[in-house]
């Protein structure tokens, strides 16, 4: 019996010694093949030509990330462009492919019906689940212009009843303003 109870908890730890360093190969194999490093932080830089844009301008947003690698599968995937407005609204959301250093670039034109308010516009980009960036610009709508127009004059015409009454036609005439027809 107790050479039994004995075989059974040597089995019972080496399945856990085991499962344990299974375990722990498997994670370093993970982080080797990956290429994940606790010590290493994604590092993506985002930038506009210019911090303040007015209505029907082009917005050209670059940046790069630093251990963007092509031939990696778990690396080369698109960077996401977030455009939010002042309110919180989204303005627009796009794929943007990296160059082959890990930079990249785009344009956004500043015009259509979400550009509605002036102020803070915050542009972000992510690749990946962990690697994140933003910049904020100043977005200024177009001044209103405001038309001078002529302003038309009413003018009262003064037509007396007998011309009314021949603008009525033969049969009729012309009773509080409206043309009425004859009786027979």
């Amino acid at each position: 019996m107790y050479y039994k109870m004995k075989a059974i908890l040597l089995l019972a730890l080496s399945a856990i010694i085991l499962s344990q360093s299974y375990g722990f190969a498997h994670a370093v194999h993970l982080n080797a093949h990956v290429g994940l490093d606790v010590s290493v932080i994604d590092a993506i830089t985002i930038e506009t030509d210019s911090t303040s844009y007015q209505e029907g301008e082009m917005i050209n947003v670059s940046g790069s990330v630093s251990d963007y690698d092509e031939s990696d599968p778990f690396k080369n995937f698109d960077m996401t462009l977030k455009l939010i407005a002042p309110n919180g609204n989204i303005v627009t959301i796009s794929q943007i492919p990296l160059n082959s250093d890990g930079s990249y670039s785009t344009y956004i034109p500043a015009q259509g019906p979400l550009w509605m308010y002036d102020g803070d516009y915050t542009v972000s980009v992510s690749h990946g689940s962990d690697s994140n960036a933003s910049t904020t610009f100043t977005f200024i709508l177009a001044p209103e212009v405001i038309e001078e127009g002529v302003i038309e004059e009413e003018i009262e015409i003064e037509i007396s009843e007998e011309e009314l009454a021949e603008g009525c036609g033969e049969g009729t005439h012309l009773e509080d303003g409206v043309c009425m027809l004859d009786e027979t």
